[in-house]
């Protein structure tokens, strides 16, 4: 792997695309033609507290995109009137930390645990969405939601992400491991 800087116009057939953020809606565009026509894989990192950029994804699949939402009664995991449970799969974004195991409950995931998350309700049959965390919520009315995720995005993946990993890699090991895994997942 060769990384280097870029913009989006630079992307070659089998290029990763890694987004730590970005705050310009041109360049979200950008980044979704690219990975549409010739990236492989895309990931898109963390999104900035004051930026919902959801509305700037494109249509996945018809319609239909998933819908960022900031995660609401949070608190501590177990206090009353906490309706958020956000599991860690067995998954390979999450080799090397604790999985199949309460998101916000284990210390490694205390620093890069969300304060937004992926509203996937009503997705259209055969959209193959590969989740390494999944959300159960006591409120039976709140459509399915996931922190980190990948789909496929035309003859690309997408990886849609709300954990601080941006803003803690160097800092906190299990930033560093998430993003290291997703990297070596999707090459």
């Amino acid at each position: 792997m060769d990384p280097h800087t870029g913009d989006a116009s630079q992307v070659r057939a089998g290029d990763l695309i890694l987004v730590l953020d970005t705050e310009r809606s041109s360049e979200i565009q950008a980044i979704q033609s690219a990975a549409r026509e010739v990236a492989q894989n895309v990931f898109v990192g963390p999104t900035s507290d004051t930026l919902d950029k959801s509305p700037l994804l494109e249509p996945v699949s018809r319609k239909w995109k998933p819908e960022l939402r900031e995660i609401a009664w949070w608190g501590n995991p177990g206090a009353w009137g906490y309706g958020r449970t956000a599991l860690a799969l067995r998954h390979r974004f999450l080799e090397g930390l604790p999985e199949g195991v309460a998101l916000e409950a284990q210390p490694e995931y205390q620093n890069v645990a969300p304060q937004y998350t992926w509203v996937l309700s009503d997705k259209p049959d055969g959209i193959g969405l590969d989740r390494a965390v999944v959300e159960s919520n006591l409120e039976v009315d709140l459509p399915d939601t996931s922190d980190l995720f990948s789909m496929p995005f035309g003859k690309g993946r997408l990886v849609l992400n709300t954990l601080h990993i941006a803003e803690r890699l160097n800092s906190d090991p299990a930033a560093d491991r998430i993003l290291k895994n997703i990297i070596n997942t999707m090459n």
